[in-house]
């Protein structure tokens, strides 16, 4: 196993454990500071491994940045400054036809680059931004999502004469064991267990799936049919495990993920030492069924971060049906879609036109000055702060841990933060940057109408330009 240090910038310092997926982010920026600084020790929050700690270190592309810095301490960058620094980044053809960018300084908020950044681009999977934003607003970062099983008959003797029925409570992480992964998912094998420890031997029924909690489930508006059988995302349902996932290695997701789950319970409860039928059906809790067991996920917080990080679209979908359920709408895409949009208002920001939360459908249309604004807040708000703490970090974590290993991009590994996005024909990088002289920036760059050969090259010439930010002095 391998330690790797770096620094973040005043975003604060990285441990990237290789082979957990954990991740230990420092505090920088006032909203960062105060949420770490509020936070109670009763919630969950990202540290090393237990295993012994390795020894080997990975050196920072610059010196050990100071963590108890004032953020944006050095000297304001300058529009001319900036515009000099990305000239040659993103004028490179593998942009394609269009190219979009917003650069800001974090603290004061001043654009210090526009290059269309009014223009509605598909935004791929910066969206989540978004709705990472309106799930800690709107739920705030304690909430935690249960998945509850309840019994339809009597207990006599360690026998329920009825069925168990699972409720799903929206939480996608639900895994069939726990496992060693930051933030540690509830499980089916803990819940199964509960079950048993709550008197219950045998059951004369079986396993009913209830996910009325959300909408119909289904694909998204403008997703591909193939997302499901490739593994991007599961039809959406309030309630699967392992995000649906088959348990073959390396396959993609069941077409009826709450039906599969069920049928994983069900082996779970076997095992567990609960006797039962074969039957998995899908239906609703009836009235007067009782609570025999329930497991309850991590903290929104910590879902925030790993949606980000691992740029999880079931788990963007789960959160923003949450967003809908608690401002009252349907728990459809539409409804899901409203939801979001009205607690970006709330927040004071213009509201994205989205039609799904995850960025997977093409139209979906943000501008690179919404995803700046947004950034901007979050080094800010407190409330907001779990958003730039599961931004991955480059070269280290989540969706940037490949990226930023070698050419001019590299010399930025560490000291940028950011959520990247990719389709067909879209690559997309929303971030924050320290620039060499200290300044805190946020960017979005946007390359929207690219053949698909080219989005690979794209999202590379993308990590340069912020690379670029990194570089610069821009004053």
């Amino acid at each position: 196993m391998l330690q790797l240090v770096c620094p973040v910038a005043s975003i604060g310092r990285v441990f990237a454990v290789v082979g957990t997926a954990v991740a230990v982010v420092g505090g920088g920026g006032a909203g960062v500071a105060a949420y770490r600084a509020a936070q109670s020790p009763a919630v969950p929050s990202a540290s090393p491994s237990s295993s012994p700690m390795p020894t080997a270190v990975r050196s920072p592309a610059r010196s050990p940045f100071d963590l108890d810095a004032t953020p944006s301490a050095g000297p304001a960058a300058v529009p001319s400054g900036v515009a000099r620094a990305l000239a040659g980044p993103l004028a490179v053809p593998t942009l394609g036809a269009r190219v979009d960018a917003t650069v800001a300084d974090a603290t004061s908020g001043a654009t210090l680059y526009d290059r269309g950044g009014a223009v509605a681009v598909v935004p791929a999977s910066t969206a989540k931004l978004f709705t990472a934003a309106a799930a800690l607003h709107a739920l705030g970062a304690q909430r935690r999502l249960a998945t509850r099983v309840l019994a339809t008959g009597p207990v006599e003797s360690g026998v329920l004469r009825g069925d168990l029925v699972v409720v799903g409570g929206g939480d996608p992480t639900l895994a069939a064991t726990g496992g060693t992964s930051y933030p540690r998912p509830a499980s089916l094998a803990e819940l199964a267990r509960r079950v048993r420890a709550a008197g219950v031997a045998r059951v004369t029924g079986g396993v009913v799936v209830d996910t009325s909690l959300f909408a119909t489930p289904g694909l998204g508006p403008g997703w591909k049919p193939t997302y499901v059988s490739e593994g991007s995302v599961a039809p959406v349902t309030a309630f699967e495990v392992d995000g649906g996932r088959s348990v073959r290695a390396g396959s993609g997701r069941a077409a009826r993920p709450d039906l599969a789950g069920g049928a994983r319970l069900r082996d779970a409860l076997r095992r567990a030492g609960v006797s039962l039928g074969n039957a998995v059906r899908t239906g609703s809790a009836p009235g007067g069924a009782t609570e025999v067991a329930s497991v309850q996920s991590p903290t929104v917080a910590a879902l925030v971060e790993r949606m980000l990080t691992r740029s999880d679209n079931d788990l963007a979908e789960a959160l923003a049906r949450h967003v809908a359920l608690a401002r009252g709408l349907r728990t459809d895409f539409a409804g899901a879609a409203a939801a979001v949009a009205a607690t970006v208002r709330d927040l004071g920001l213009v509201a994205p036109a989205l039609v799904d939360a995850c960025g997977l459908s093409p139209r979906n249309r943000v501008t690179p000055a919404q995803l700046v604004a947004l950034l901007a807040l979050a080094t800010r708000d407190a409330t907001l702060a779990p958003l730039v703490q599961g931004l991955p970090v480059a070269g280290f974590t989540g969706t940037l841990a490949s990226r930023y290993a070698k050419g001019a991009a590299a010399r930025a590994a560490g000291w940028v933060r950011a959520k990247t996005g990719s389709l067909d024909n879209v690559a997309t990088l929303a971030g924050i940057v320290e620039t060499r002289s200290g300044r805190l920036l946020v960017f979005a760059f946007a390359a929207d109408r690219l053949p698909t050969r080219f989005v690979g090259a794209a999202a590379k010439a993308l990590d340069v330009a912020a690379a670029a930010l990194a570089a610069c002095g821009c004053g």
